[in-house]
């Protein structure tokens, strides 16, 4: 595939997103992905509710609510990718304050979470008492839970059509090494008016760009693939793939698409996410 070096970015004009009709698709594999962690869960605590006080059956049900929030946390990490976005004012070290900025974990006081995230994050911490466990294993249920409902709902593709063209938002997650990256890939066959070689007000920024040629055709699908010979034949289109790398944008499109608070992708949170 030809790739010119010089325009490596373009920016499409927001307009672009007026009037467009919208669909979507989840990835139903990862329904059951935490079925490990409520096992693990279940039995960390009736571990502690039939410890009476005992302090090796005590530490032997606090163990296992780490590693539940552990096999919770990977299964998180795996498929969203969300502690490798390096979004503006992250603190580096700190998975919780992820979790919080995505507002996974959200529920307990500014006391408990630190007291908790002090008994989670340091290996050979003596076990707290029965009242704590509890207080542990309800936010673990409740951590495990919220993950569920990221996962089961995570959008893996998302299509916009309008009169000026069609576009495929498709997100992925790649390993490197030991880290999952995260990326938000496009595809367009966009009126050539809706796109400029230089920055322009108003515009969401495509990062490497690709011209689709004829070639590469056969990896394209989704919505995009049945209209593909007209919109690359077309004089008016322009039709090409590409990644957004902005991470302040990968948390909101990430934000809006999961999060019931939000009112979900559509022309008005459009402008809220891409600009």
């Amino acid at each position: 595939m030809y790739r010119n070096k010089i325009l490596d970015d373009i920016w499409i004009d927001l307009s672009f997103f007026k009037d467009i009709t919208t669909s979507s698709s989840v990835n139903l594999a990862r329904t059951n992905l935490l079925q490990d962690a409520y096992i693990i869960w279940e039995e960390a605590n009736k571990t502690i509710l039939e410890s009476s006080g005992n302090k090796e059956k005590l530490n032997q049900g606090f163990l296992s609510l780490k590693r539940a929030f552990n096999v919770a946390s990977i299964e998180l990490k795996k498929n969203t990718g969300i502690d490798e976005i390096q979004y503006s004012g992250k603190n580096k070290r700190d998975f919780f304050s992820v979790l919080e900025y995505f507002d996974i974990v959200k529920t307990l006081s500014l006391k408990s979470y630190l007291d908790i995230r002090n008994l989670i994050e340091h290996q050979n911490a003596e076990p707290p008492s029965i009242e704590k466990s509890l207080l542990l294993s309800e936010y673990i249920w409740n951590y495990i839970r919220n993950v569920s409902n990221v996962l089961n709902n995570f959008i893996d593709n998302f299509y916009f059509q309008s009169d000026e063209g069609k576009a495929d938002f498709s997100y992925s997650v790649i390993k490197k090494k030991e880290k999952f990256i995260p990326k938000l890939n496009v595809t367009m066959c966009i009126n050539k008016k809706n796109i400029s070689f230089i920055e322009i007000p108003n515009s969401l920024k495509v990062n490497k760009f690709q011209i689709i040629t004829k070639s590469r055709q056969k990896g394209v699908d989704g919505i995009i693939s049945a209209d593909l010979d007209y919109y690359r034949n077309s004089l008016q289109h322009v039709v090409f793939i590409g990644e957004i790398d902005n991470p302040d944008i990968i948390v909101k499109y990430i934000k809006y698409m999961v999060l019931p608070e939000h009112e979900g992708i559509n022309e008005k949170t459009i402008y809220e996410i891409f600009k």
